[in-house]
């Protein structure tokens, strides 16, 4: 994987949460205003879509309007390293704010296939990468940056927002529903992308 010369952050500008969740305690609660937005917390992220959804409202003034008024992709950051899949990932609408236990993925232009990296970000493939240099019960910014990202033909890259577009669906109606054979599709997809041999799946399956 790390012959790829292109990095993560080549696509997207990458932060952590800006709103971090113990200094800032005084400008989020559970009230709702029209100077508030919906705060994301890593505990509200899924694979896919949201495991669950807000209830706390932050404050507009605490974040940059760069980051909520843009689609973007949201990861959990505290993520326990015991976990058997830990680089979970949504795309959020626009409108929402972040706590600093999630990372914040915001595409640097309009050209940009978030859902392309959506399913790679979801994927077996790039749990494992991030997994193995991880040391800690935390998904870093510094570690997300310089993922390798393997070019992709237009056929590829439709391939895959087709794939993940059909997951999006049957979530959306019920996030339970068992979405695994697409998945595998997704994994399938991604191995070929980095062009790992049976070996290197294998290991990679096994983790």
């Amino acid at each position: 994987m790390n012959q790829q010369k292109g990095k993560l952050s080549d696509f997207f500008k990458i932060n952590q949460g800006e709103v971090n969740l113990s200094t800032k305690k005084d400008y989020y609660s559970e009230y709702k205003s029209s100077d508030t937005l919906p705060m994301w917390r890593g505990n509200n992220i899924g694979k896919f879509v949201p495991q669950s959804w807000p209830f706390e409202y932050c404050e507009k003034v605490v974040s940059n309007p760069d980051y909520y008024t843009k689609e973007r992709i949201v990861m959990q950051e505290v993520s326990n390293q015991n976990q058997p899949f830990r680089t979970k990932a949504i795309i959020s609408p626009k409108n929402y704010i972040c706590g600093h236990s999630t990372n914040s993925l915001t595409p640097l232009n309009s050209n940009v296939p978030i859902k392309f990296y959506l399913g790679l970000i979801n994927s077996r493939a790039f749990n494992y990468y991030c997994d193995y240099f991880s040391y800690t019960n935390h998904i870093t910014v510094s570690g997300i940056k310089q993922t390798p990202i393997p070019q992709a033909t237009t056929s590829q890259v439709q391939e895959m927002i087709e794939l993940v577009d059909k997951i999006l669906e049957i979530k959306c109606s019920d996030t339970s529903a068992d979405t695994s054979a697409l998945e595998r599709e997704i994994d399938g997809l991604v191995y070929e992308l980095y062009g790992l041999t049976e070996e290197e799946v294998k290991v990679v399956e096994e983790k």
